[in-house]
């Protein structure tokens, strides 16, 4: 067994009698700095390509539970490992859970590929049962400024799925932040649906307070 497979299963056995009573409840764990730092090596120094079944499972395990709050190893993919990201997400869309899907559908509109295999990712995941993971594959679409995001956003406010006023929300930011010409439309929409949360992102987009996303770095 290697190391990161070793660490990461203390890990997972810890984490399935703690309570997830909030959003950052992996920092619970005492040796949180020395899993993160155990990934974050086997990132340095092991090719993909290189990686066992497990060993694959277990960092998608861990970037799943990276906290919501501050998250520690997903803002290094961009940053530092950005060539991790596409093979992380085809393995993550086999085997991984929502949570590890929606991270990576995130990431994937920090960085730009000069790669198909983005944009076909990014439908894939368009596609998931999770909520969760088809808005952050539009929000991805969105800052990679896919000509058919508006079309896209068009049928996500609409999706039958329950949940909707998150995902509503997100049409709006990246209706907002690709300078969408629909965009008053659907703010006007928002407030005719008159949900809480959706009203207020409404307000806070139309008064000009709704900062921009940070654009996707280009290798």
């Amino acid at each position: 067994m290697s190391r990161l497979v070793d660490t990461v299963s203390q890990f997972r056995s810890w984490a399935g009698d703690h309570p997830k009573d909030d959003e950052s409840w992996e920092w619970d764990y005492e040796f949180w700095p020395t899993l993160i730092k155990t990934v974050l090596d086997f990132f340095a120094t092991r090719p993909f390509s290189s990686w066992s079944p497990e060993e694959i499972d277990s960092v998608l395990y861990v970037i799943a539970h990276d906290p919501d709050y501050m998250p520690e190893i997903t803002p290094e993919l961009p940053r530092a490992y950005p060539h991790l990201i596409l093979p992380l997400t085809a393995a993550a869309i086999e085997r991984g859970e929502a949570g590890v899907k929606s991270r990576l559908a995130f990431e994937l509109g920090a960085v730009r590929f000069d790669d198909p295999e983005q944009e076909r990712l990014l439908f894939v995941l368009l596609d998931d049962d999770s909520a969760g993971v088809r808005d952050s594959a539009l929000r991805s679409l969105a800052l990679l400024g896919h000509p058919s995001v508006e079309k896209l956003a068009r049928e996500s406010w609409h999706h039958p799925a329950p949940g909707q006023e998150w995902t509503r929300i997100n049409v709006l930011l990246c209706l907002y932040n690709t300078n969408s010409p629909e965009l008053s439309a659907y703010l006007d929409e928002a407030q005719r649906d008159g949900r809480k949360w959706l009203v207020i992102n409404a307000d806070f987009i139309r008064s000009g307070k709704q900062g921009k996303w940070v654009r996707p770095i280009k290798i």
